[in-house]
């Protein structure tokens, strides 16, 4: 409807100005659509349109206050609380949502000096920031996370301190005031903010910002004086809660920052870690520090090692129920006792994915990727392939490999057949015929990205033979694109010889 009517009022664009065109007779819509639009009533949009292009033009113009908000710029779009959070997965309208909550959390180096408010408009808690937190750094602390903070406290005007500390608290536990622990949430890892503490902020809660024996007193302190902290979120160690509480997984060691951080290993990966391990009940360490190296698809492993979630050089301590560690029964043989908990230390390492690409996903074809290629783009059927190719054949899956032939370079092109001998010859040493090994690559090359290192672990069912598994390893080098030509019926094939 407002395409329609946009065109018939406004003609069309082009090369900078407005031409008339003539009036658009559209299409019926329900020639395309099964809504009902006899149901529809048009003039309800009309009004959100033309609010629409009014704040589009005020936008190209450059008319907007400085200062305008998201809201308000939504609202005057005639999309008031329609297009939520909740849309993009946050689970809240805009209507309602406190967009400084936001800012005051996220402060940056050129924030340095300024001041908002944490108490939603009230004006009771502001916060200062001395020291941005690290630039690549975006978490704000949550519920069981593991907050190292140094704070001192003084009445402002000049006042002596009277609160102080320095430790490791946990987020939500109840030690913190709820003004602290307000206050610390806005905050990243590395930050230093000053807060400024109303009568109002505290709602008749105590004056010491952490509750703890021994700590200082605010005797003598009047209930309503206004409280000047200085507060530095020091460390910040992230606590998951996995499956349904059984398992605490507190990051000790990020992971380092770079390409492919952010992932975890897939549900066949190969992982190699080290660990120790000790009951948390007594302390017994059943476990030194040793390397492990397993399977995620192995059913005979201890639950908790697929259930953990951890990248890439992350080092974390698992707080392990019974459930999905030695159970009832307990490990005898390691000293474990029955039905006990574990607190478990592991350094994760590194992993190879192992990926199901078997035409009918049956496991007869499993890619291990050794090493990551570049770019995002995959050979095509036609496409002339250059690789690296060693095959080794096993008599059974758990026996000794035993390669077939040296490493060698060959060329052919993807379901196509093979362009020059090697592979036939390399496929004949491995007893799988003149096509058995250029089978396995059919499958295994689209799905490779260039400078990419795999292998590919094959079954009977997939290049026969003699053996019961074969691994053909693929270091893939290079394509040459060759494709039909569009609207020839594929009687027409080009071949890029420069991209």
């Amino acid at each position: 409807h407002l395409l329609h009517a946009h065109a018939r009022r406004e003609g069309a664009w082009h090369s900078g100005a407005w031409h008339s065109r003539p009036a658009v007779v559209p299409m019926p819509l329900d020639n395309f659509s099964k809504v009902d639009f006899s149901k529809i009533d048009p003039s309800e949009y009309e009004e959100e349109g033309a609010a629409a292009k009014a704040m589009q033009e005020r936008m190209l113009d450059g008319d907007l206050p400085e200062h305008m908000g998201m809201e308000e710029m939504m609202a005057g779009m005639g999309m008031g609380g329609g297009m939520g959070m909740g849309g993009m997965g946050g689970g809240a309208g805009l209507e309602g949502r406190d967009w400084d909550e936001y800012r005051v959390a996220s402060m940056e180096p050129g924030d340095v000096g300024l001041t908002l408010d944490c108490s939603g408009g009230k004006g009771a808690l502001t916060k200062t920031l001395r020291r941005a937190g690290a630039r690549d750094d975006f978490e704000n602390p949550s519920d069981r996370w593991e907050a190292v903070l140094r704070l001192s406290g003084a009445v402002a005007g000049g006042g002596a301190p009277f609160d102080s500390f320095e430790g490791c608290v946990t987020m939500g536990e109840g030690r913190l005031s709820a003004w602290l622990d307000k206050a610390v949430r806005t905050m990243k890892r590395g930050e230093a903010s000053a807060f400024t503490v109303l009568p109002a902020a505290r709602d008749g809660e105590a004056l010491l910002s952490v509750r703890r024996e021994g700590g200082p007193s605010a005797e003598g302190l009047p209930a309503e004086a206004v409280l000047e902290y200085e507060v530095e979120l020091r460390e910040l160690r992230e606590v998951q809660v996995l499956c349904d509480g059984l398992l605490l997984q507190k990051t000790l060691v990020r992971a380092p920052k770079g390409p492919g951080s952010w992932e975890l290993p897939g549900e066949r990966a190969e992982v190699r870690c080290s660990w120790r391990g000790e009951v948390e009940a007594t302390g017994f360490v059943f476990r030194g520090e040793a390397p492990f190296r397993y399977s995620r698809a192995d059913a005979s492993l201890l639950r908790v090692w697929r259930e953990l979630k951890m990248k890439r050089g992350e080092v974390a301590e698992l707080k392990v129920a019974p459930e999905l560690a030695y159970g009832p029964g307990g490990e005898p043989e390691l000293g474990v006792p029955p039905g006990a908990s574990l607190l478990l230390r592991v350094a994760m390492g590194d992993w190879n994915d192992v990926e199901d690409v078997s035409p009918g996903r049956d496991g007869s074809a499993l890619k291990v990727v050794e090493s990551r290629g570049e770019g995002w783009q995959r050979p095509m059927q036609r496409y002339v392939c250059t690789l690296s190719l060693e095959v080794e054949v096993r008599a059974c899956a758990e026996s000794a490999p035993e390669k077939v032939a040296p490493e060698a370079e060959v060329t052919m092109a993807l379901g196509g057949g093979s362009v020059e001998a090697p592979l036939e010859e390399v496929s004949r040493l491995a007893g799988l015929g003149a096509w058995g090994v250029g089978a396995a690559l059919d499958v295994l090359l689209p799905t490779m990205q260039r400078r990419e290192r795999a292998v590919l672990r094959c079954s009977q069912a997939l290049v026969g033979g003699p053996h019961e598994r074969v691994d053909v390893r693929a270091t893939l080098s290079s394509w040459v694109r060759v494709e039909p030509v569009p609207h020839t019926a594929e009687a027409v094939v080009r071949t890029v010889l420069v991209e």
